[in-house]
């Protein structure tokens, strides 16, 4: 696994082009600078997930070299201004932002740098025929999110779901709002009447203690399935969720978002509660784009789906004995039908 190097002295740089030199790769390093916000790159999520899709270009395409920055956006940074100073002084080759906070910021810059190439994970780029250097990154998390709010309605026992997420933006409604359509389809075709709890926004991405306060509440509503789309913020739902099956107010079951939560060493014990995750394979869409750029392909949207595998429920692991035949079957009918264009998840 390649290095992380903050800020990467020029000193560096230049044994890195000697090294290339000399093992008859290329002499010149295609270096991609990747935008963290301030959850970091060890949140067990978004950021983390990017980065690894990078560092596996680093360790598998020739001559990529890449560098992470935390970009503290949230505190008061301005990423405009960082990006400016980041051109000036290391001239990256890619520079590559995670998240919608960085939307606006790379798109001007984009726009005043012709000679650099930009990405930007969940941020389009809306002049794709003026800004040939940009690569929108996009997901339909709609699509997983609907057969998330089918799961959930189908399988619930008090008739009552709940959602919280970081921040009221799209990246984080659009997964809401699929899983409420996903929700009114099973109410539909199935004669149910399972009702979506009014959302919470917790205002942050990295405090789980906000987190587990609105999953206690979601729960002191009567929600039994608890969809978080709050990055570090939404593993504060883990503990509610348990303290509450152990106390007999249970079973309540957390969907997870982004990556697959069952996996994560948290040491949180949410194996027993994760029902499944509605994966955004930011990781691969990291991977592609430095492909892409690494090939002089640097402009354009690119959407992630169902079909291109870039989105996903993730397995059910130990909740897998509550997955009827039935469900498993309506499930994989309905991944299809949204495939084929079927199925209206609210995707624009």
């Amino acid at each position: 696994m390649g290095t992380i190097r903050f800020r990467t002295p020029c000193l560096l740089i230049l044994v890195a082009v000697f090294m290339f030199s000399f093992s008859g790769a290329p002499a010149h390093a295609f270096t991609v600078a990747v935008l963290g916000d301030e959850g970091g790159f060890e949140d067990n999520g978004f950021n983390e997930n990017t980065l690894a899709g990078a560092l596996r270009a680093q360790d598998t395409l020739p001559g990529v070299e890449v560098q992470a920055f935390e970009v503290a956006v949230f505190s008061g940074e301005d990423p405009v201004e960082f990006i400016e100073n980041l051109i000036a002084t290391d001239d990256p080759d890619l520079i590559l932002g995670i998240g919608f906070v960085f939307g606006e910021a790379i798109n001007q810059a984009a726009s005043e740098n012709s000679g650099t190439a930009f990405a930007i994970i969940d941020f389009p780029n809306f002049e794709p025929d003026v800004l040939t250097n940009l690569q929108g990154l996009v997901f339909d998390v709609m699509q997983p999110s609907f057969l998330a709010g089918y799961l959930a309605c189908y399988n619930s026992e008090t008739a009552l779901v709940g959602t919280f997420g970081g921040l009221d933006i799209p990246p984080v409604t659009d997964f809401m709002v699929g899983f409420d359509k996903g929700v009114a389809y099973c109410n539909d075709v199935n004669k149910k009447s399972v009702s979506v709890l009014p959302r919470i926004f917790t205002e942050d991405f990295s405090d789980p203690a906000s987190g587990e306060a609105a999953a206690k509440e979601l729960i002191a509503q009567g929600a039994d399935f608890i969809f978080p789309v709050a990055g570090a913020t939404g593993f504060g739902a883990i503990p509610a969720v348990l303290t509450a099956n152990a106390g007999g107010d249970g079973p309540v079951y957390i969907i997870g978002v982004d990556v697959d939560w069952y996996l994560l060493p948290l040491g949180l014990g949410q194996e027993p509660v994760m029902a499944t995750s509605v994966l955004k394979r930011t990781d691969v869409a990291a991977y592609d784009a430095i492909a892409r750029a690494l090939d002089g392909d640097i402009g354009g949207n690119f959407i992630g789906t169902l079909e291109n595998g870039q989105t996903a429920l993730a397995p059910f692991h130990d909740y897998e004995g509550e997955v009827s035949k039935k469900l498993r079957k309506d499930l994989e009918k309905i991944e299809r039908k949204i495939i084929q264009g079927k199925i209206d998840t609210g995707s624009p």
